[in-house]
């Protein structure tokens, strides 16, 4: 009797682990189609902002080769010694010292464009949606002058412009340091994947994913938080640490809006609401 149980249990853990596999197997594939249907963040860059690789030597791949970043299957690229530089930080961050490998025409592409000594364009933050691509900047006065978008604009105008496309975003606190290769593409929506690099305010380097209209909800509260006269570390821990302000807008309405803060503080957007709310100066002008 035992001996058949055994058998009976042995059928069913073996099944088990074959439907365990074939779902994993489902998945993956689902996982491949949608990167295919929408694009790798180096496609959806290089595309939006018209990146192209224009003076190195093209091959063709063994088979079977995927790109180095993207991790895209690709039949010809650029070998990896071809377009990266001799510096041994790039090397061994990014490619963890492996010269041997290629990369995509869009990654090579977004790899060059981040070159100190050609645009420098990938080592900005940058936001695409879809064709559309942007070089949004923290400081309103600044985007103002260079006639760029803010990031405050931006993600309020993305989500009535671009709501359902595929895009790919990296807010990056230094302008120095290449990072987008660490980001992802995905799609404007409740579940958006975000590159931050910040090693000031937040002291982030990862991939957040966001909910874009409750990320919206939470920057209306900290940026009228801002206006009504509360600074940026009242908003980071509390605000009842600014009596002044506290007393000029009311209690009541200070413990309402400090209770919404705490829910926005234990969300995954957090740190990218706070890198981009700012107020208004003593005239009203936007900071």
């Amino acid at each position: 009797m035992m001996g058949g149980l055994d058998r009976i249990i042995d059928n069913q853990i073996d099944g088990i682990g074959r439907l365990t596999r074939m779902l994993a197997e489902m998945l993956a594939d689902r996982s491949v189609a949608e990167e295919d249907r929408m694009g790798s963040l180096p496609q959806l860059t290089a595309r939006g902002f018209g990146l192209a690789v224009s003076d190195r030597e093209r091959v063709a791949c063994p088979v079977g080769t995927r790109c180095s970043l993207s991790g895209e299957e690709i039949d010809f690229g650029y070998r990896i010694a071809d377009i990266v530089s001799a510096a041994q930080g790039e090397w061994w961050e990014t490619f963890n010292g492996n010269p041997f490998g290629y990369l995509s025409e869009a990654a090579a592409a977004c790899w060059l464009a981040s070159n100190p000594k050609r645009d420098m364009r990938m080592s900005k933050s940058f936001a695409v949606f879809g064709d559309a691509a942007y070089e949004p900047m923290v400081s309103q006065k600044s985007a103002d002058a260079q006639g760029r978008p803010s990031w405050r604009d931006l993600v309020r105008t993305a989500w009535e412009r671009h709501r359902g496309e595929p895009c790919a975003l990296v807010l990056s606190s230094d302008t120095k340091k290449r990072v987008w290769w660490r980001g992802r593409s995905g799609t404007l929506g409740g579940n958006t994947p975000v590159l931050i690099y910040d090693t000031g305010q937040v002291g982030l380097f990862e991939v957040r994913m966001i909910d874009w209209p409750a990320m919206l909800g939470s920057l209306e509260l900290v940026e009228a938080a801002y206006a009504g006269g509360f600074y940026q570390g009242d908003v980071a821990t509390t605000l009842m640490q600014n009596i002044t302000a506290c007393e000029r807008i009311g209690w009541a309405a200070v413990v309402e809006m400090e209770r919404s803060l705490g829910a926005a503080r234990r969300s995954d957007h957090w740190p990218f609401v706070r890198l981009i709310a700012r107020g208004v100066d003593t005239s009203g002008a936007r900071l």
